[in-house]
């Protein structure tokens, strides 16, 4: 599994996999497929996003949506090199409509770019997890603790300690620290030195 910082970094024409699939939240991934679109020069035409949909809780993607799909994926892109389809919510779909996704990422009839976004992997079939490049999205670190974090050092010792009671009990830490890592590894990699 790699990371989206790094897989952002290395998109280039033609050396992204056709089916890809994003283990965090769907916001994260919304800079993911914008990027992508802008570098393989995807227009919005060619972009397809599929949502849940219907009135019950929880609303799910049926059979009949991937269907659709198929018949648009069926014909050449509009203006671009490939069609970039977009599931902020892979975990929505129907076992049919998995089972039918599963064929179309197996034998595309256009050129085509999967991004399926899940919080759980689990709730796919293996076999659609299997014929995907999986991608750790980061989530964005909560303001909170960014604010506190940064402040940090014009603390007294006594309130660094006490910040850092409070940080260790904090589940969004790590994920904090890693994308502050990664962060900062892109501005030393671009030769920018200035404070974040």
């Amino acid at each position: 599994m790699i990371n989206v910082d790094r897989f952002l970094s290395d998109i280039k024409p033609g050396d992204i996999a056709h089916a890809n699939l994003c283990i965090g939240e769907a916001a994260a991934a919304d800079e993911l497929v914008e990027r992508i679109g802008q570098v393989l020069g995807i227009s919005p035409f060619d972009r397809h996003v599929v949502e849940p949909e219907g009135e019950t809780v929880p609303t799910t993607v049926p059979i009949a949506t991937i269907r659709a799909l198929r018949a648009k994926l069926s014909l050449k892109p509009h203006s671009s090199s490939h069609h970039l389809v977009f599931f902020p919510d892979a975990s929505a779909l129907t076992a049919e409509a998995q089972n039918a996704l599963l064929k179309l990422l197996e034998e595309p009839a256009a050129p085509t770019i999967f991004i399926l976004v899940t919080a759980d992997e689990r709730l796919l079939l293996p076999t659609i997890v299997s014929r995907c490049q999986r991608v750790r999205l980061a989530a964005k670190p909560p303001e909170t603790a960014l604010q506190s974090l940064e402040s940090v050092l014009g603390l007294s010792l006594p309130d660094q300690f006490a910040l850092a009671e409070v940080l260790a009990k904090d589940l969004h830490l790590p994920t904090v620290l890693d994308s502050w890592i990664h962060t900062l590894r892109e501005q030393l990699r671009q030769g920018d030195h200035t404070p974040v």
